[in-house]
């Protein structure tokens, strides 16, 4: 609580001494907290940025898989990611790092359409299930089945054009939620894609939709559809504090790194350069 003391000991980096202090707690407005947030959010755009980094591999940000001012297929998002990706293939960059810490996800179609500029060969993405409130139970909803939600009963990871065959390194944290957590499935699936982080994502993969109308213009919304593997179980959602994709690549949590990010180092993006030094087979 703010206000009350706490007697600590501690001994500084370089220092063979111990030392005491008599600490009170003091209400900063989560200021320290962030300098070790390991879940950062970028800002809420539809935008695509892409550039290649110094070390001469490719770098795409990607915040979300739909288009603010379009509710239909988030083309636009598409093309940038493609635009991006044909960039790098023309480029011959020795590796790809997708960024998607904080992505606030969007469409699975999108979602497994980007996937796609990194397979050779379809592969299956999700089943979707809704629940119906009227028995109790989940349904899976078929083409014929459209009418107001526009959901096909697979989705399948086609290639896409270009291909990029190089080595791919996804970084999430614990905020990449929502169909951002579809790419990271998807490449970690590829025996040249590595998932990286210091923890998985978030392990919210179900689908969005339900809502419930309060007084006075409030309301709350919540998921009322789940995605379903090709075994016929829910996948990534959450339970007993499992779920998600967890990192190929941890980036583990030492003194070292812990002290660099609070620094402002982007050490994942380190480690993520690190491994595709190692699969490109050259050095830093």
């Amino acid at each position: 609580a703010v206000g009350s003391k706490v007697d600590v000991e501690f001994r500084n980096p370089g220092s063979m001494t111990n030392r005491s202090a008599t600490l009170m707690a003091a209400d900063d407005d989560g200021a320290s907290f962030a300098l070790v947030d390991f879940a950062p959010r970028p800002e809420f755009s539809d935008m695509i940025d892409y550039r290649v980094l110094p070390e001469g591999f490719g770098y795409i940000l990607v915040r979300m898989e739909l288009e603010l001012t379009n509710p239909g297929y988030p083309t636009g998002v598409y093309e940038m990611f493609k635009e991006a990706v044909s960039s790098f293939v023309e480029a011959k960059v020795p590796g790809i790092i997708l960024d998607f810490r904080g992505n606030y996800g969007g469409s699975d179609q999108l979602a497994a359409d980007l996937c796609g500029f990194f397979f050779t060969s379809p592969s299956f993405y999700e089943m979707q299930e809704y629940f119906d409130s009227r028995d109790g139970r989940f349904f899976r909803i078929t083409v014929s089945d459209r009418g107001a939600y526009p959901i096909v009963e697979n989705i399948m990871i086609e290639p896409q054009s270009p291909y990029y065959s190089g080595p791919v390194a996804v970084l999430v944290n614990p905020q990449t939620k929502s169909s951002g957590e579809g790419i990271p499935m998807g490449i970690a699936r590829l025996p040249q894609g590595k998932v990286v982080g210091f923890d998985g994502t978030n392990g919210s993969f179900g689908m969005v939709g339900g809502e419930i109308q309060l007084p006075e213009g409030f309301r709350i919304g919540y998921p009322f559809g789940r995605s379903i593997d090709s075994s016929g179980l829910v996948q990534l959602d959450s339970k007993m504090g499992s779920g998600g994709v967890a990192p190929g690549l941890k980036v583990p949590k030492t003194y070292e790194n812990v002290m660099a990010f609070a620094s402002g180092v982007d050490v994942e993006l380190q480690y993520a350069m690190g491994h595709l030094f190692e699969q490109a087979g050259t050095s830093r």
